[in-house]
């Protein structure tokens, strides 16, 4: 019973790190936004190219975090209650 429940507990652990390494996708320095983007850094700040591509291909893009920055943190106000916010006599 024991070793049954241990190795329950490995095949859920084991299973639950493929399924977050799946989320993890690395950022494709080759990819021309990138790589313009690069260009202007090593240009307009001076960094170095190939430090500069080397942290940014470490770069991890997780969806998941992606869908939560991109919904407003604030409810929907109406024009009324921007307006107390921004108008004062």
């Amino acid at each position: 019973m024991k070793n049954r429940l241990l190795a329950v507990a490995a095949f859920f652990t084991i299973s639950a790190s493929f399924s977050v390494a799946a989320e993890i996708v690395y950022l494709d320095v080759s990819r021309p936004d990138v790589a313009s983007f690069i260009d202007a850094m090593v240009s307009e700040h001076e960094f170095e190219r190939e430090t500069l591509a080397g942290t940014l291909a470490k770069a991890q893009i997780r969806q998941s975090i992606i869908d939560k920055i991109s919904a407003p943190a604030e409810k929907k106000l109406t024009w009324g209650e921007y307006r107390k916010i921004f108008l004062t006599r």
